[in-house]
């Protein structure tokens, strides 16, 4: 029997944007978590900050991101826009 997949697509939701299925998650928030963070630690690090998912969802988000790097970059670069629009800090903690 095939596997749920973990990362959908879904029109109305996050934009379309790649996610994590059951959660308002996109992979590019996961991908940023990950670049901030020091690669041994970043999983430990991204599911302290997002305790409801589990290692396998944060993984293939990672692995998504890393395998779909070009649209996780304009996503990125589309945020970054956004928020100088809008006259905010991006990506501030």
């Amino acid at each position: 029997m095939p596997r749920k997949p973990i990362i959908v697509k879904t029109p109305g939701t996050l934009s379309g944007r790649p996610r994590i299925d059951g959660h308002r998650i996109a992979v590019s928030d996961i991908w940023l978590a990950y670049l901030r963070a020091l690669e041994d630690l970043a999983v430990p690090m991204i599911l302290r900050d997002y305790p409801h998912l589990t290692e396998e969802e944060v993984r293939e988000a990672l692995y998504y991101a890393r395998t779909h790097m070009r649209e996780i970059e304009q996503e990125l670069e589309e945020d970054l826009q956004a928020a100088r629009e809008a006259g905010v800090e991006p990506y501030s903690a």
